[in-house]
């Protein structure tokens, strides 16, 4: 196992010791809880960060998903950490991110806690306003044009362009891990060039572009206002940190009220009043349609039903699918009733 010190003087020699290991002479008991940070150290203040834990057994195997908590302890003004608490995956890993919102330096202590006893797991973050890590490449991410208001359940495309320390493009075939939080809500499929048994957040550089791609999924109703993608290359001794994207890349995901309508019939069997507000109780009265809503806190989106001409019905829900009153209007112009939800 080699070990690397790095001071922050950047003019002290990096520090590097080869220790051999040897073999255990028991299993150890218990679990671990470990923690570190995916953006090196120190970060970059006001903007994101992505901190992982892991915890499995001493011994290293898997203990299956479990809910890990979040906190800053002792707490430091302007340093927050969240999603909390985020539920680990097969592999025992589980992101959140961290961020400092002020002037200056800070330093706060990330406490992740696991378990019933319970188990812990800390680490030391230190802020800065600027950050530069000297030896240490860059990856650059892009999303989306509209990175805000992304549909959950829809794959988006990312790319991440990696430069060496002097600026180069990585060769192809260079590895690039993808972490996002919360990591439970998110997932990452596709990468390009992974192969099988790659994890789903790998990917691969392609050709002479330094680009990696890989796609990510917002879970149907996580409703995620800020979800964080961040990256990892390279570890390069001489930085004592791994490459990784700075900043970090922050999308939107929002339910989304009204995804489409769907009418079984042109229009209603009676006249329903105008200008009124209207909960269907006699299914005769009601020609069933098909609304697909997801979500909430979208009121009063108008939805128009056109009826045939010549007709004064109206289309509307059925009582069963109904859980909050219409309000009826009509548009004797164009012949046309709208309902909202309200």
């Amino acid at each position: 196992v080699s070990v690397y010190a790095r001071s922050d003087n950047s003019s002290v020699p990096i520090g590097e010791k080869d220790f051999g290991l040897t073999a255990a002479g028991s299993v150890p008991a218990g679990k671990v809880l470990s923690v570190i940070s995916l953006d090196g150290d120190p970060l970059t203040a006001n903007t994101p960060h992505l901190v992982q834990a892991t915890y499995r057994t001493a011994d290293g195997q898997s203990i299956g998903t479990q809910p890990v908590t979040w906190t800053i302890d002792p707490p430091v003004t302007g340093v927050s950490i969240g999603p909390s608490p985020t539920t680990t995956g097969a592999d025992g890993k589980t992101v959140t991110s961290i961020e400092y919102t002020g002037s200056g330096t800070a330093t706060a202590t990330v406490k992740a806690s696991a378990g019933t006893t319970p188990d812990i797991g800390t680490l030391q973050v230190d802020f800065a306003q600027t950050v530069s890590l000297p030896g240490t490449g860059t990856m650059q991410l892009a999303g989306p044009d509209n990175t805000q208001g992304l549909t959950e359940g829809t794959p988006y495309k990312l790319t991440c362009t990696y430069q060496d320390k002097n600026g180069n493009l990585v060769p192809a075939n260079t590895r690039v891990l993808w972490y996002a939080a919360p990591s439970d809500k998110l997932a990452f499929s596709g990468g390009s060039g992974a192969q099988q048994g790659d994890p789903a957040n790998t990917s691969y550089t392609q050709g002479a572009t330094g680009q990696a791609t890989i796609n990510v999924t917002a879970q149907a109703g996580s409703n995620i206002a800020d979800a964080v993608i961040g990256t990892t290359g390279i570890f390069n001794p001489a930085a004592g940190a791994y490459d990784h994207s700075d900043p970090d890349l922050v999308l939107g995901f929002a339910n989304k009220s009204l995804q489409g309508i769907m009418l079984d019939k042109p229009f209603a069997h009676s006249a329903l009043p105008k200008n009124d507000e209207v909960v269907p109780t006699d299914l005769t009265e009601v020609v069933a349609g098909r609304i697909a809503l997801s979500g909430s806190g979208n009121a009063s989106q108008p939805v128009r039903l056109i009826p045939t001409p010549g007709q004064a019905g109206l289309t509307v829900w059925q009582t069963t699918d109904l859980k909050t009153p219409l309000t009826l209007q009509y548009d004797g112009t164009q012949k046309q009733y709208y309902y909202s939800l309200t």
